[in-house]
């Protein structure tokens, strides 16, 4: 693993922070009393940090864990986690990370479900109309514009354009039949 190191000095104490990657970093203090610590705490670099690409399933949960974040403040898709609809989200989000790993890295036997069934229940419960899925693509693409870049990222762009307008579309045809 690579690491980076940065050290200062703060109110006579020398600190020195290890950075281990885009998420996690160690800080020692060293001060008259010893070597105090905190070890991995999760930090998230400011958009002004340069950004990595979408890596491991690490970066899956963190960027699941965001772009759930951002959902829950969205007037648009808020409703579809509250009131009666009630889908739990700790219960979701490791499908939600099964899948993404699935798509981006063809991990095997990660995710073994049909992905249109539940949105197609839900539907059934609370129509899921156009904005609803433009909102979703939208705050995907900013969601993860904010801390990725490369490849990988824009082929995680492109899918959940390509799936948002695939549930559309399967939505549409059956409302017409």
């Amino acid at each position: 693993m690579t690491t980076s190191q940065l050290s200062f000095s703060f109110y006579g104490k020398d600190i020195f922070f290890t950075v281990f990657d885009k998420y996690h970093f160690y800080i020692s203090i060293f001060a008259l009393c010893g070597h105090i610590y905190c070890s991995y705490v999760p930090y998230i670099l400011n958009q002004n940090t340069m950004k990595k690409d979408l890596e491991d399933r690490k970066d899956i949960e963190f960027l699941v864990d965001v772009f759930y974040n951002n959902v829950f403040k969205n007037d648009k898709l808020i409703p579809f986690f509250s009131g009666d609809l009630n889908i739990d989200f700790e219960h979701h989000k490791p499908i939600m990370v099964d899948f993404w790993e699935f798509i981006l890295f063809q991990t095997p036997m990660v995710y073994m479900r049909n992905v249109m069934n539940p949105h197609l229940e839900l539907n059934k419960k609370m129509p899921i109309k156009p904005e609803h899925f433009q909102a979703w693509i939208n705050l995907f693409s900013e969601t993860i514009d904010t801390y990725f870049e490369g490849p990988k990222t824009e082929q995680a762009k492109e899918s959940a354009k390509t799936i948002g307008l695939t549930m559309e579309y399967k939505i549409k045809s059956l409302k017409s039949d």
